[in-house]
């Protein structure tokens, strides 16, 4: 089994001064096993739906870059755990068209 750390970005609060902003990674893991991906969270993708009055975004690349940087695709990808559904975590699942772009797996 092989563990990836994918960064898909940065997001910044806007609650407190430009001085004392909090820089926070938004990262996501890619659990390789012999015969199946696991993507754990998806990233905030490139969705406009969050709340700009309180967040900005920095995303140098995006998630299907860095899977492409691994030699993957979205398709390679057998199941997504998102560990909530805050934004910065379950919105990379969607294009902005509202699209699949991964196909994900549900479980309860």
């Amino acid at each position: 089994m092989k563990i990836f750390t994918i960064s898909d970005g940065y997001f910044y609060t806007k609650y407190s001064s430009l001085k004392n902003r909090l820089r926070l990674p938004v990262n996501v893991y890619l659990v390789q096993e012999e015969n199946r991906k696991i993507l754990i969270d998806a990233g905030p993708g490139i969705s406009e739906k969050y709340d700009k009055e309180k967040y900005e975004i920095d995303k140098p690349r995006n998630l299907l870059t860095a899977l492409s940087e691994l030699g993957m695709q979205a398709g390679d990808i057998d199941m997504v755990i998102l560990t909530h559904l805050h934004f910065d975590h379950s919105d990379g699942t969607a294009a902005p068209d509202g699209s699949a772009v991964l196909r994900m797996q549900f479980m309860l």
